[in-house]
């Protein structure tokens, strides 16, 4: 198979991404999580479980990125099935970047938060779906001329 476009360097980017968001999510679970629980009422969670909760969510957004780079690496060694897993992820990332991109845009509508940050992130993530989007084409056509 013989991948063609940007298929990849958007899968490599988006790891890459990903594994930064996550390491600065841990980094404010352990350094800083007052920052985050200090918007939560505090009978509802204590500061320390938030601060465990961003670490958990900021190891696993950086394995989600590693998964991305180890995709890339697959489809360069042409190892079998490596591309399709790589559709698998990428469209995965599609469905949930769309997702969340209407949830932020609901919410600034809605006013249930704040409107200057909400509008920004449904925006970013829009673009993120067409560059998965995009992703998964090019991983398709490549398939597609390889058989």
């Amino acid at each position: 198979m013989r991948l063609r476009g940007p298929a990849l360097v958007f899968l490599a980017a988006g790891g890459g991404l990903l594994i930064l968001v996550g390491l600065g999510v841990i980094a404010i679970g352990l350094l800083d999580p007052e920052l985050v629980s200090s918007q939560i009422p505090d009978s509802v969670i204590g500061t320390a479980a938030v601060g465990g909760a961003m670490v958990a969510l900021g190891c696993g957004t950086s394995l989600l990125g590693g998964f991305h780079l180890a995709a890339v690496a697959a489809v360069r060694l042409r190892w079998r099935g490596a591309a399709t897993g790589s559709v698998v992820l990428a469209t995965g990332m599609a469905v949930l970047a769309f997702a969340f991109s209407v949830a932020a845009l609901v919410s600034a509508v809605a006013g249930s938060a704040p409107a200057i940050l909400m509008l920004p992130a449904g925006a970013g993530l829009l673009l993120a779906t067409f560059a998965y989007a995009l992703a998964v084409a090019g991983l398709m056509g490549a398939m597609e001329q390889s058989n």
